[in-house]
């Protein structure tokens, strides 16, 4: 058995969960709306494996009850532009023309409770210059190279639930290729995490959660999307994140799961504006929801941004079909 060892966002492992989900071969009270997924003693590695090829086996170095050590399959992606940056979910690759490639290789070991994945990521891309205009684009200055930690993470497993610190990308919400609040649509980042590895069940039905706080940094030479890939140098400094992500699965209502997701993000040397309390400062995505409720147009003046999205998934089994939706805000309504 392997437990609770993490199925990375965005790779064709992540991607044939749900598929395999979906045919009636995984449990449906999984929600699969707060990834990275995690394998347990239900659905091991080997079994999972087994589902997408009978031949392939994740070969073990070393496996006993208290400890387990091996290598994880090595993933590498390759992407080409002919003309034109483009594409998206792609964590650590830039928007450029011409090719590049993501590497992923690394080891999973544990010891009891304790988890390590290490799970460096690098990527290379070419870069050439490619045609830009006063409204768009921006003139690459060299060929990109960079390393990441990837998708690497130490967790403290107890039960259902998992604490630890992680450099893993989160992806929150229903949709199989495109989230409102957390996607692997940059790279990880490091960040402290609560969150279950499986459902917690209860009187009224399961209960899914994942609760972090990061900090991100940016580069303001880099190209971004909202922007029309011209350099943002506004935020130098690095910013607080904050997220909540909770979703629910009644028991009257088997299949279906409905989910809020809550983010705060704000610059790091204005900390002190945040409030006086240790929640304000550091857990905001548990403060109160409506702008009345916090001061009205108060809010505005504190240099901080919320994010809030609810959702929904059901599942048809029989069917071997989805159907989810997400809906949110960018501000306190």
């Amino acid at each position: 058995q392997t437990y609770a060892q993490s199925i990375p966002v965005g790779t064709i492992g992540d991607e044939y969960l749900r598929i395999l989900q979906l045919q009636g071969k995984i449990d449906p009270k999984l929600s699969f709306t707060t990834r990275p997924n995690f394998l347990g003693s239900k659905l091991n590695i080997d079994s999972f494996y087994s589902n997408l090829d009978s031949s392939l086996v994740a070969k073990k170095f070393i496996q006993t009850k208290f400890f387990e050590f091996k290598p994880i399959l090595a993933q590498i992606r390759t992407q080409y532009n002919s003309m034109q940056p483009f594409g998206w979910n792609d964590e650590g690759m830039i928007k450029a023309k011409g090719i590049q490639t993501l590497a992923r290789v690394g080891v999973y070991t544990r010891v009891g409770p304790l988890h390590v994945q290490f799970m460096p990521e690098h990527v290379n891309a070419e870069n050439p210059v490619y045609d830009i205009s006063s409204e768009y684009g921006s003139i690459p200055k060299t060929r990109y190279e960079q390393n990441f930690l990837g998708q690497s993470s130490v967790r403290l497993n107890l039960s259902a639930v998992s604490v630890g610190f992680s450099n893993e990308n989160i992806y929150w919400g229903p949709g199989q290729f495109g989230a409102l609040i957390m996607s692997n649509n940059a790279p990880g980042f490091a960040h402290y995490t609560f969150n279950t590895t499986r459902p917690i069940k209860g009187f009224l039905g399961s209960v899914e959660f994942q609760l972090v706080t990061g900090r991100l940094e940016q580069d303001p030479n880099a190209p971004f999307e909202s922007i029309n890939l011209k350099p943002n140098s506004r935020w130098k400094e690095p910013r607080i994140f904050n997220g909540l992500n909770i979703v629910f699965q009644p028991s009257i209502f088997p299949n279906l799961f409905v989910g809020i997701n809550r983010a705060y993000q704000y610059s790091e040397i204005n900390i002190e504006q945040q409030g006086n309390g240790f929640v304000d400062k550091y857990l905001p995505a548990f403060s109160k929801i409506f702008k009345s409720s916090v001061g009205g147009t108060n809010e505005d003046q504190i240099e901080r941004d919320q994010q809030i999205s609810l959702y929904t998934r059901w599942l048809f089994p029989k069917s071997h079909a989805e159907f989810y939706l997400e809906y949110g805000w960018n501000d306190h309504k």
